[in-house]
């Protein structure tokens, strides 16, 4: 519900779901919204009829699971705001990174490195806070259509500085990034993080008294 709720009034907005509407506002929310449902497999629902949380709430866990398989009882909870699985608040992070959605498509390669240069100097910020080393910078792009892209640059040598992020950022960043729908989101990350103690440990070299 919280992913939910975050995607609704992007990229400046607030929204709201208490707990006692949860279950009206699932029934209303459109197929394809629901978290693990893709596009193909919401056109595969509409196809049969299943354009909201509350078409889906009417088919049986039988009928669910015979049509899509082991993904049948995901979706048979997730229109009833069920999901047991474990929360695991001390998972390893792999990467960090920010990410903007605009209110107007941009349209000029000048623009969005001016984007990327904000962007980046907030996932750097974060990524100094994580006390951690990492060696792949990437950008995220999102286009008008919704489609979208990563592109990713690896270095020898650990990110350490905001402009080592900025410079691999623009040399990622060329006039192939423009389509005519415009690109609607933009994110970087920093990846491929180095374990604390192999990075920490200095070899030590022994000695034999005589």
């Amino acid at each position: 519900l919280a992913k939910t709720a975050s995607d609704v009034n992007k990229p400046n907005g607030l929204f709201v779901i208490l707990p006692e509407d949860a279950e009206e506002y699932l029934k209303k929310m459109p197929i394809h919204r629901f978290f693990g449902i893709g596009k193909a497999t919401a056109e595969k629902m509409k196809t049969a009829g299943i354009f909201t949380g509350g078409d889906l709430r009417k088919k049986t866990l039988s009928d669910l699971t015979l049509r899509y398989g082991k993904a049948g009882a995901y979706y048979y909870d997730i229109c009833r705001g069920i999901d047991l699985r474990p929360v695991k608040p001390d998972r390893e992070r792999k990467s960090v990174s920010a990410e903007h959605t605009f209110d107007h498509n941009l349209m000029r390669i000048p623009e969005v490195k001016a984007e990327l240069d904000h962007i980046a100097a907030v996932t750097f910020e974060r990524y100094s806070k994580h006390g951690t080393h990492g060696r792949t910078v990437t950008i995220k792009v999102k286009y008008g259509d919704f489609k979208q892209i990563t592109r990713s640059i690896s270095f020898e040598e650990n990110v350490t500085h905001l402009d080592q992020l900025i410079q691999a950022v623009h040399q990622l960043t060329d006039q192939t990034l423009i389509r005519e729908e415009g690109i609607r989101l933009l994110g970087v990350g920093i990846s491929n993080f180095q374990k604390k103690d192999a990075e920490d440990s200095t070899p030590i070299q022994l000695t034999l008294d005589f």
